[in-house]
């Protein structure tokens, strides 16, 4: 196997440690049921109706990153829990949702959780300087610019664990730190991303 480019090492061993090759996610408290004809997917890479849709997967992502909710898209089948999402959608409201991973404001979380709750890997990125959208489309997606920000997570999510690693992706260092569904780690004033891993001993 060739050696990862530099830039995606930290990322590949990280998905090597959580066995990302073979990972069974657990289901999202909620779906978003995106509106398409499958047969006629011009319909959905062109015109308004389409665009808007982007556009609306694109704040219904970000508000749920934000709030720290777990979500997938699908565009078939019936999923408990699934929504339907229009192009009129703007942003959904705060869900009573058992898991989640509530972090402060200007930061985002994305995770994916095992389903037998023994591997964990979640992304916190740095959004504290703003997002905007990509040439002023929202359709074409969303760039952010990373600032200093208090960073603190509350562990809403529940694992097999009481311990994670959570992993400074600017610097490469790794802590152990303790984690219960009463916990909340502090990592101070930074502009840095992090990873935030489980995995079986």
């Amino acid at each position: 196997m060739d050696e990862p480019i530099k830039e995606f090492r930290l990322a590949h061993k990280l998905a090597q440690q959580v066995g990302l090759g073979t990972f069974a996610a657990a289901d999202p408290p909620g779906r978003w049921k995106v509106g398409h004809d499958l047969s006629n997917n011009a319909n959905f890479r062109t015109g308004r109706y389409g665009d808007a849709l982007y556009a609306a997967m694109g704040r219904t992502a970000t508000s749920s990153f934000q709030q720290g909710l777990d979500l997938r898209f699908t565009v078939a089948g019936a999923f408990g829990g699934t929504l339907e999402l229009t192009p009129e959608a703007t942003k959904p409201g705060r869900r009573a949702a058992p898991d989640q991973l509530r972090v402060t404001p200007g930061w985002e979380v994305q995770y994916l959780t095992s389903k037998d709750r023994r591997r964990f890997l979640c992304y916190v990125r740095n959004i504290a300087g703003g997002i905007v959208p990509i040439q002023q489309r929202p359709d074409a997606g969303y760039t952010r610019s990373p600032r200093a920000a208090p960073l603190a997570i509350e562990c809403g999510v529940p694992l097999g664990t009481g311990s994670v690693a959570i992993v400074d992706l600017d610097t490469g260092e790794e802590r152990a730190y303790p984690y219960g569904a009463a916990a909340s780690i502090d990592l101070g004033v930074t502009d840095h991303d992090y990873a935030i891993v489980a995995s079986p001993k």
